[in-house]
């Protein structure tokens, strides 16, 4: 490519002052060299918002996720990308409820049923979501059994 703008670009006169090539050359070179921007990989700021059966989880999930986008706005920063994630499978409508609000957001919502569909949210996700927000499932603090396996649902390797 550089022989060729070589031939095009200057006479043999010109050809014979080394400094003037040797100026063009090094502008050619430096213009074809693409720089691109380093990302550096910060994991996602994760909400895990828990309690017992309506106490309000899944409206603070809704409301968490949608300040964050009004704040990013607000202080002219660039929309947080988000990952809002349900594990409650025992409300009736949270699911839908919080399917609305993705709409409104424009996030789509995903549903997790198990500590794998948890992990592999987490993995897909990770490296392109300023923000993940995981909404449970409401449980009487007397019910260790549904507790303790929301505990195991919720164990994720962040890293």
């Amino acid at each position: 490519m550089i022989e060729d703008k070589i031939r095009t670009t200057f006479s043999l006169e010109e050809l014979n002052d080394f400094k003037l090539v040797e100026r063009y050359v090094i502008d050619w070179i430096a213009e074809s060299i693409e720089i691109k921007q380093q990302r550096y990989f910060r994991p996602p700021h994760v909400f895990i918002i828990v309690g017992p059966t309506g106490v309000g989880k899944t409206t603070t999930i809704e409301k968490l996720a949608s300040n964050t986008i009004i704040d990013a706005k607000r202080n002219d920063k660039p929309r947080p990308s988000l990952c809002i994630i349900t594990i409650d499978i025992m409300k009736a409508g949270a699911l839908e409820q919080l399917k609305r609000v993705g709409e409104i957001l424009g996030e789509e919502i995903k549903k997790a049923e198990c500590a794998e569909d948890v992990q592999e949210l987490y993995d897909n996700n990770k490296s392109h979501v300023d923000y993940m927000f995981i909404d449970t499932s409401g449980y009487s603090p007397n019910d260790s059994l549904h507790i303790a396996d929301m505990k195991k649902i919720l164990d994720v390797d962040m890293n």
